[in-house]
């Protein structure tokens, strides 16, 4: 899959074989060793519409502890605020700088480069609100149904303005939004930037989906090139929440439902590392895999006291 060379530190943990994960200590040792929990979402608070067991426990017995709390997800469908009104519909307390999305990452991204041309997005109005709010125009996303004339595809001409394809999950992918940014991405000048790559996403029944990095990838077969990778497990959003927030990543807990991208972003940070059970990750997979989080856990009501189970 994609890796930032830009991101990578020395030694890289893709290079390391780590020790066995161990079970993670009781609740209220885990709350002596760490002031900030940063949480996946998807996999490791809810799958689809349904809230993890445990998880709202989890969460308010950290915020009545005084523990900072952010929620950090490779979900580029939604923008900061879509996922404020998402946690608190599911119960949970939530304020928006405490989310950092794949979005707001790749819109991150393009401010701190200083972009000031059109992007032409591949994905959900997610991404769009996040362009919009850091003053990017952004064409795309769901204005563009599927079109299987190929004549008028071939008569199609691209938006001189665009300086930038951005590339996330798209429940809507079709042939003429991956000939459009085909097309844009045939010039050198043009940013290729992807929210992740993902390879799936947990659903309800233990079902999994392709994850946005099927997209990506389909737009890089297509073009032959690479694209900057914003969200996990590469750096940005992590350096963003410990230089505002002042974090000490080792008195940090990242935890996360999937290895080579969670657990990685983890490693790459220098925080310790908590992969819970409830997600993509397989047990074969863990025993299997060089990487390795420090804990593990059958999910995230491990977080729980036990006087308040």
């Amino acid at each position: 899959h994609a890796i930032d060379v830009r991101d990578i530190k020395d030694p890289d943990p893709l290079n390391i074989t780590y020790p066995p994960a161990v079970p993670l200590p009781a609740a209220e040792e885990v709350f002596d060793l760490f002031d900030a929990f940063i949480f996946d979402c998807d996999g490791v608070l809810w799958r689809d519409s349904d809230v993890i067991d445990g998880a709202l426990e989890a969460l308010r017995e950290l915020r009545a502890s005084g523990k900072r709390v952010f929620f950090v997800s490779n979900n580029s469908t939604k923008s900061r605020d879509t996922y404020v009104r998402r946690l608190v519909q599911l119960g949970f307390e939530a304020h928006e700088d405490e989310i950092y999305s794949s979005a707001w990452s790749a819109a991150a991204y393009l401010e701190k480069i200083k972009f000031t041309r059109k992007a032409y997005v591949v994905g959900h109005r997610g991404i769009v609100e996040e362009l919009t709010a850091v003053g990017i125009e952004a064409i795309g996303a769901e204005d563009h149904a599927p079109h299987h004339d190929l004549e008028t595809l071939r008569q199609w001409t691209p938006d001189p303005e665009v300086g930038a394809v951005v590339v996330g999950m798209d429940y809507n992918i079709n042939y003429r939004k991956l000939t459009y940014a085909q097309r844009y991405l045939s010039s050198k000048e043009c940013l290729f930037v992807a929210t992740n790559t993902d390879a799936s996403f947990p659903g309800q029944d233990g079902v999994i989906f392709p994850g946005g990095g099927s997209i990506v990838h389909s737009v890089s077969v297509s073009t032959g090139r690479e694209p900057v990778v914003t969200g996990k497990p590469h750096s940005l959003i992590l350096e963003r929440i410990c230089t505002k927030y002042q974090l000490d990543p080792q008195r940090t807990l990242m935890i996360g439902d999937r290895l080579e991208t969670d657990i990685l972003f983890g490693r790459r940070g220098n925080l310790r590392t908590l992969l819970v059970m409830t997600g993509v990750t397989t047990d074969e997979l863990l025993k299997g895999s060089r990487l390795q989080p420090d804990f593990v856990a059958p999910s995230v009501a491990s977080l729980v006291p036990s006087a308040k189970q």
